[in-house]
């Protein structure tokens, strides 16, 4: 087998897997908030908050949150006046994303994407989203 052929079948190999995982994703979007119940949230946002207050150069207000599910994080701080754009994978946790009463500004993509072109005081990526 020559370089070419593995490397197209990995790259078939790893597209398809995207897909299952996209499918599997959309499927367990209206279940996870029910699943993440135990997260006490606000506390999460709290100590985020204060670690940046410890070792943040400079006024926090833009905010980037990455693989971000529903949201939930993202609307604590939306609700406490941040500037919060939030970004997923997942068609299904965004959907659900858009639901919440204080919503970022939402928008699809991997996390290892190329960021957007803005500057951002913070960037997040929590939970078990680089497991």
């Amino acid at each position: 087998m020559n370089k070419s052929t593995k490397s197209s079948s990995g790259k078939k190999s790893k597209t398809s897997e995207a897909v299952q995982e996209q499918v599997a994703y959309n499927k367990f979007a209206p279940y996870y908030d029910k699943y993440m119940q135990h997260v006490d949230y606000d506390r999460w946002t709290e100590k985020l908050l204060t670690l940046y207050k410890q070792h943040g150069n400079h006024p926090l207000n833009d905010i980037l949150e990455l693989a971000c599910g529903t949201a939930s994080n993202s609307e604590r701080l939306v609700r406490k006046g941040y500037q919060v754009t939030a970004s997923d994978r997942s068609e299904g946790m965004l959907r659900y994303a858009a639901q919440k009463a204080y919503k970022p500004n939402l928008y699809q993509a991997d996390m290892t994407d190329k960021l957007p072109e803005q500057a951002y005081d913070l960037i997040l990526i929590v939970f078990d989203s680089i497991n």
